[in-house]
């Protein structure tokens, strides 16, 4: 989201990146809104994220912006489809649990243990050739 000052929303967008810096800086892609809201430029704010944070590219939307043209800007900016799969070793490093609450990061790990559980048992079966039979 656009803000008065430029260095806010790089800020923003650096907090983002660092947060999933495992992830390869392909995946990534910027899209101010509220430009409208706004009095720098679509330019300036390009040069200072391309300087503080490497990005050459960004889609910027405001009030007056069809979503033909959003469309287009964004499926332009995607080059190539990635896999980013969430699993038991990165779903703490992408997503951020706001409250450090103990009781919260045991909950998320309990579910991820089940979840594993889940997943080998599902392995097994499938690998055991019953997968796909019908049980009486």
């Amino acid at each position: 989201k656009a803000e008065v000052r430029i260095d806010n929303v790089v800020d923003d967008i650096r907090k983002y990146v660092e947060r999933l810096l495992d992830l390869p800086l392909d995946v990534f892609g910027v899209l101010v809104t509220h430009m409208d809201t706004v009095k720098w430029t679509e330019d300036d704010f390009k040069k200072r994220l391309s300087k503080e944070l490497g990005f050459k590219t960004a889609v910027f939307s405001g009030l007056h912006t069809s979503r033909e043209k959003l469309q287009k800007d964004i499926l332009e900016e995607c080059k190539q489809p990635f896999n980013i799969t969430v699993d038991e070793d990165n779903f703490l490093k992408l997503f951020k649990i706001n409250d450090n609450n103990l009781k919260i990061i045991r909950c998320v790990n309990r579910e991820v243990e089940n979840f594993k559980k889940i997943k080998d048992k599902f392995y097994e079966i499938e690998n055991s050739g019953r997968f796909g039979q019908k049980t009486k």
